[in-house]
């Protein structure tokens, strides 16, 4: 295959159920994704050569060489932090996507 052939796979993320745009931009800028973007007027995240997660249906556009399991794991470790940060609570990371969170009283 010549090397400026982009292949891509299509993946559908919609098991994760309802996705935040932010929180799917913010796990694929952790990933190291820095150009990815939120698309003005859409709830799709473009990031790299033309790939994609519209997070209203949860289909995505990613290149052969990306692990969607890898964006799963991202995206849930933003949640984490996002309801942690909502509810107050101390998280502490003991391990790779593994956290423990404490609340104050």
């Amino acid at each position: 295959m010549p090397c400026d052939t982009i292949s891509t796979n299509t993946v559908d993320l919609s098991s994760l159920g309802k996705l935040s745009p932010e929180l799917v931009l913010a796990a694929l800028k952790a990933l190291g994704h820095t150009n990815a973007r939120i698309d003005a007027g859409s709830k799709r995240v473009s990031f790299g050569r033309g790939e994609y997660i519209d997070t209203a249906t949860g289909q995505s556009q990613l290149a052969r060489n990306m692990d969607a399991n890898e964006i799963k794991r991202a995206y849930s470790a933003q949640v984490i932090q996002y309801q942690a940060k909502k509810n107050g609570w101390t998280l502490k990371q003991t391990g790779p996507f593994d956290y423990v969170a404490m609340k104050q009283y």
